[in-house]
């Protein structure tokens, strides 16, 4: 039977070599969730939805929550044309974030793209 200060020294190591491991996969699964956190909001982004709503769920739920924000719909939002640039911007707005050309309220054609 080993002594006392072997089997010390065993469980030391054994111990160090545990904290290793719980190290790398903590490390790793921060730059999965990281990872799935900014593709999940690239992918909201693009389909018209709130980035941050679902980077916090890619990170939470990792590939479920990809997987769920390519599945929905688009949304769809209501947009009108510049007259100065023909660029689309929401109906709400009174003035192009593109030009800066300042909208009337008679000149107000709502398109759903």
């Amino acid at each position: 039977m080993d002594d006392l200060p072997s089997q010390l020294e065993s469980f030391q190591t054994q111990m160090a070599s545990l904290q290793a491991h719980l190290a790398t996969v903590l490390w790793v699964s921060t730059v999965l969730s990281f990872v799935f956190a900014l593709a999940s909001a690239y992918v909201a982004v693009r389909r018209g939805h709130n980035p941050l709503r679902w980077a916090m769920l890619g990170a939470m739920l990792g590939p479920i929550a990809l997987v769920v924000v390519v599945l929905i719909p688009t949304a769809k939002v209501a947009t009108k044309v510049c007259p100065d640039c023909a660029e689309s911007v929401k109906v709400d707005a009174a003035k192009c974030r593109f030009c800066g050309y300042r909208f009337d309220q008679a000149e107000l054609v709502p398109r759903i793209d």
